[in-house]
């Protein structure tokens, strides 16, 4: 058999970063730009939502978690002092689990869900290796 040699060349740019060892893995993973005074994190029904949106899905005004007027209710500030009820009529999901809400003002409306706007979601990339201190 009759070999041909070919050359050619190949232009390689080489960026230092961190070497893997051949068990090791990139790996990629989504996880939520939180601001929860602006939005909420969809993987976790926007139970960490702070912001001061008070209006319901279709526009009902929120009555005050501290008030009992016109709907009287359990989810007041005393019974849920982690979850910011106090002194405002904002949307939130007190006792956690679903998406904002409210009562409202209106007598003939007991409550409604909130349009939040969710956070974003951006790539957190690590790899398999063992970790320093709690950080990868």
């Amino acid at each position: 058999r009759d070999y041909v040699e070919h050359t050619f060349t190949v232009e390689v740019t080489y960026t230092p970063g961190p070497t893997l060892s051949p068990t090791e893995e990139v790996t990629e993973e989504m996880v939520c730009d939180a601001n929860p005074d602006e939005c909420g994190c969809d993987d976790v029904d926007q139970d960490d939502y702070r912001g001061t949106i008070s209006t319901t899905e279709s526009w009902y005004t929120c009555q005050a978690w501290d008030s009992q007027v016109p709907h009287e209710h359990d989810y007041t500030p005393d019974e849920y002092p982690d979850d910011d009820l106090a002194g405002h009529n904002y949307c939130r999901s007190p006792g956690g689990g679903y998406t904002p809400w409210c009562y409202t003002t209106d007598p003939e409306k007991e409550w409604e869900y909130c349009r939040i706007p969710v956070c974003p979601m951006r790539p957190k990339r690590y790899t398999n290796a063992p970790t320093v201190d709690g950080q990868t």
